[in-house]
């Protein structure tokens, strides 16, 4: 590593995904890591068995002067894209749904094996965490619409750029089997596939959504090679998708809901959620979930506003529905 560079990395790391657990840690300038006495090297650089790993090691200087040699090791890691729990609240059965991302081939039988385990009598609505989910395979988004909507709904439209009116449209095409009132929550990273899923819910009145705007990408890019530098690639649009309103993802992303004591929301009028108008008016628990909010915080507790909003919507549209 460059010692006249480790400032500049060293900050754009932290600032793109660390905390600072030292604030006086520094990078140790001197010989490569790797060369270092007493550190286990081997391995090929890209691939090999798991015992045959590949290391890369490193010297931090902390607070007095206290140097540590190390070690980060290359491992396989199992990321889960689908995660569920299910809790009771007040009486009411919930199920909390996570997707991280639509990358998977298997993530519709992922989140549909997921809700076949918790759903049942007892369940009364489902939260659907779609943050800091970027996409991925556009069918496997379709595919979970098909779970949460009823049959013949058309979930997203893809029109390509350089045909005058070719669009292929993407229809639920199975009975709805989840049919229990659902919130979903979003922010600034859900984009793309998970966007087509969210708009879907949105503007066909199944769900509200609450957090904060998407990202605003519905877009389908093609990479071929420049016709007058073939070593240079070019990217281009070759697609968009547009959600079941007409509107163009790319040209105007999500909003959450408007809530009514909700100052920073403003966004154009959208369809109520079906069964969930009573939740729109719960202006005192709506703040309730503020409210709870602050005081686990005060307590030293890890909370998610969003997910309180969330659950505190559909527990007030239950009791007035009841």
């Amino acid at each position: 590593m460059d010692p006249t560079r480790t400032e500049s990395l060293a900050a754009a790391a932290v600032n793109g995904y660390l905390q600072v657990a030292d604030a006086h840690a520094r990078i140790v300038p001197g010989p490569p890591a790797g060369a270092a006495p007493d550190l286990p090297r081997g391995g090929r650089a890209q691939s090999g068995a798991r015992d045959t790993y590949t290391g890369i090691g490193f010297t931090v200087q902390g607070l007095g002067d206290q140097v540590r040699t190390l070690l980060v090791t290359r491992e396989r890691l199992a990321v889960r894209s689908v995660h569920a729990e299910s809790f009771v609240d007040r009486g009411w059965g919930l199920v909390y749904l996570r997707i991280a991302d639509f990358l998977g081939a298997d993530t519709c039988r992922r989140v549909e094996r997921s809700l076949r385990e918790r759903l049942g009598p007892n369940v009364n609505a489902l939260i659907l965490d779609l943050r800091d989910n970027s996409g991925g395979l556009i069918d496997q988004a379709v595919c979970v619409a098909d779970l949460l909507l009823p049959r013949g709904l058309t979930v997203t439209t893809m029109r390509e750029t350089r045909s005058e009116g070719a669009a292929r449209p993407f229809v639920t095409r199975q009975p709805q089997r989840v049919s229990v009132r659902l919130v979903t929550v979003v922010n600034a990273v859900t984009a793309s596939a998970s966007e087509l899923l969210a708009g879907a819910l949105q503007d066909h009145g199944r769900s509200l959504l609450i957090g904060e705007r998407t990202f605003g990408k519905g877009t389908v890019q093609t990479v071929r090679a420049w016709s007058y530098r073939p070593t240079v690639l070019e990217f281009f649009t070759a697609a968009r998708y547009y959600r079941p309103s007409g509107r163009a993802l790319r040209e105007e992303d999500l909003f959450p809901t408007a809530l009514p004591e909700d100052p920073a929301a403003s966004p154009p009028p959208a369809p109520p959620a079906a069964g969930l108008e009573e939740a729109i008016g719960c202006v005192g628990e709506y703040g309730l979930a503020g409210r709870r909010f602050a005081r686990e915080r005060a307590q030293g507790r890890t909370s998610d506003y969003h997910l309180l909003v969330a659950q505190e919507l559909l527990v007030c549209g239950l009791g007035r529905a009841r």
